[in-house]
């Protein structure tokens, strides 16, 4: 891993509209003068990072090795890398503006996670249980489900999931739609 010192020599970053620029290099660190050059005309004062990871996250390569963009942006603003997971807090995964991350544990970063493309209820952890025709309400902490009850109205359920997010520390974007 690259040391977080060494990110101010080769990226310029951007707080308030979050992207990441190459900075020219310097010829002593290429094999050639003419690989110099060829790398600074295509690469220098350009923006960095552009390549989108499968989970919509912004990656690139230095020096052959991967980098998630807003790991890297972690360690040229603190100068060290980041202890647990970055979270967007806003959602957007490619939404690295300065104020929008923040250094997390896994469970932490769960607490602020987005409304599943898969959910049918329109609400995160709500589910109808068609056996009692009644609103289940559920909510995972420290990995594990607790049921917090079963509801006439979808209503009462989604009041009873709000309530626990709230005494457990949830984060007010999570459940947000993607």
């Amino acid at each position: 891993m690259i040391p977080p010192k060494d990110l101010p020599n080769l990226l310029n970053y951007n707080k308030r509209s979050g992207t990441l620029k190459w900075k020219p290099r310097r010829e002593e660190l290429f094999k050639s003068g003419r690989d110099c050059r060829a790398w600074n005309t295509l690469y220098a004062n350009k923006v960095a990072f552009t390549a989108t990871h499968g989970a919509g996250y912004k990656h690139s390569t230095i020096w052959g090795k991967s980098y998630l963009a807003h790991r890297v942006i972690w360690a040229l603003v603190t100068g060290s890398w980041p202890s647990g997971e970055i979270d967007h807090i806003n959602g957007k995964r490619d939404d690295n503006r300065w104020k929008n991350l923040r250094d997390v544990s896994h469970a932490e970063n769960l607490r602020n996670a987005c409304l599943s493309s898969q959910n049918k209820s329109g609400h995160i952890g709500i589910f109808w249980n068609d056996a009692n025709k009644k609103w289940r309400a559920d909510i995972c902490k420290d990995g594990q489900r607790h049921r917090l009850g079963e509801f006439a109205s979808k209503k009462d359920a989604i009041a009873a999931r709000q309530a626990a997010e709230i005494e457990w520390g949830f984060h007010p974007n999570h459940g947000r739609a993607a």
